[in-house]
C-alpha cells in the first residue's frame, strides 16, 4: 500500500481477531461522537436559542404581511390629530381661499401627501376613509390631497367631495370651503367659447349671509391640450354646490395636457360631449 494511500485509511483490528486483517476505512468516513453529529445539523443548538430563531422568522413574517395595514392607520391617525383649518378668506374668487394648514404632526402629513405618489391604493383608501368618516382634521387634510391623488381619483372620489360641499351633509364651514377649492382645482370646462352660460348664477339661492359677498362665478381661459378650456370658481360652497347639480353630471374624469408645459393630469372634464350641456339655470333648488 503506498504512504498517500495510508495517510488517508485508517487499519482497526477487532479484539480477538488479531490475525485477521480489516478492510480499510477512510479517514473521512469515520464516524465523529454524538455531540460533534448533532452540532453539524443543528440539533445540538439549545431549545430556546430554536424557539428564538423561529418566533424571530414569524414575526419578520408578520410585519411584512401587515405593513400595509400599519402605513395606512399610521397616516390615518396622523391626519386626524394635526389640527387642521383653512385660511380666513371669505371670497372664493381669491387664491388663498380654502386653502389647509396644520398645527401639528407636519412630517406625518407630509409623508402622507407622498404616499399620493409612491401609493396611490393606499393614499386612496385613507382618503375616503377620511371623507366618509374621519374628524374635521382628517376631511380637511384628505380634501388637500385630492389634488395630489387626482391621477388615481375615480367618479365616486368626486361625488364624495361635492358631498362636502352642502352644509345639510357637512356642518364645518371650514371643511365646506376646502371642498370648494379642490373641486375648482378639478373642474376643466371644455366649451370655452361659452362662459358666460357657465357663469350664470343658478336661481333659488338664498341671499349671502350679512357681510358676505355677492354670489358670482368667475371663469378663467387657459390652453390644455392644445386647446382652449375654462377654469372656474365660486365665491361660496353654496353657489358651488348648486352649480355643481345643475353641470357636474355632465362631466368625466378625463386625461389632459396642463398648460404650456404639456404635463399629463386627470381633471373632471365638462363639455357638451359628455352630457346634456345644459347650463346650470336648468337646475331648480
Amino acid at each position: 500500500m503506498s504512504k498517500q494511500r495510508e495517510r488517508h485509511t485508517v487499519t482497526e483490528t477487532p479484539v480477538g481477531s488479531a490475525d485477521q486483517t480489516p478492510a480499510p476505512v477512510a479517514a473521512d468516513m469515520v464516524p465523529s461522537n454524538d455531540k460533534e453529529i448533532e452540532a453539524k445539523d443543528g440539533r445540538g443548538l439549545p431549545l430556546w436559542l430554536k424557539l428564538s430563531f423561529a418566533v424571530c422568522i414569524a414575526l419578520g413574517a408578520l410585519m411584512w404581511l401587515t405593513r400595509q395595514s400599519r402605513t395606512e392607520s399610521g397616516a390615518y391617525s396622523a391626519i386626524s390629530s394635526c389640527d387642521a383649518s383653512v385660511l380666513a378668506e371669505s371670497d372664493g374668487l381669491k387664491d388663498l381661499y380654502g386653502l389647509v394648514q396644520f398645527k401639528s404632526n407636519s412630517s406625518e402629513v407630509a409623508n402622507f401627501m407622498s404616499l399620493c405618489a409612491s401609493d396611490p391604493d393606499l393614499a386612496r383608501r385613507v382618503f375616503r376613509r377620511a371623507l366618509d368618516e374621519g374628524n374635521k382634521s382628517a376631511r380637511l387634510i384628505a380634501l388637500s390631497s385630492a389634488f395630489y391623488l387626482s391621477a388615481n381619483l375615480q367618479k365616486e372620489d368626486i361625488e364624495r367631495i361635492v358631498r362636502h360641499l352642502s352644509a345639510e351633509t357637512e356642518k364645518e364651514a371650514d371643511v365646506r370651503r376646502a371642498a370648494q377649492r379642490v373641486l375648482s382645482d378639478l373642474t376643466v370646462i371644455k366649451d370655452a367659447g361659452e362662459a358666460s352660460k357657465y357663469q350664470a348664477v343658478p336661481d333659488g339661492l338664498p341671499e349671502p349671509a350679512a357681510g358676505a359677498p355677492s354670489h358670482s362665478i368667475q371663469t378663467k381661459e387657459e390652453t390644455w391640450s392644445k386647446e382652449q378650456v375654462l377654469l372656474v370658481r365660486w365665491t361660496d360652497p353654496e353657489l358651488a354646490n348648486a352649480w355643481w347639480k345643475g353641470i357636474g353630471s355632465t362631466g368625466a374624469l378625463t386625461a389632459m395636457n396642463e398648460g404650456e408645459k404639456g404635463l399629463e393630469r386627470q381633471r373632471f372634464v365638462i363639455s357638451h360631449s359628455t352630457g346634456s350641456g345644459q347650463g346650470p339655470k336648468a337646475a331648480t333648488h
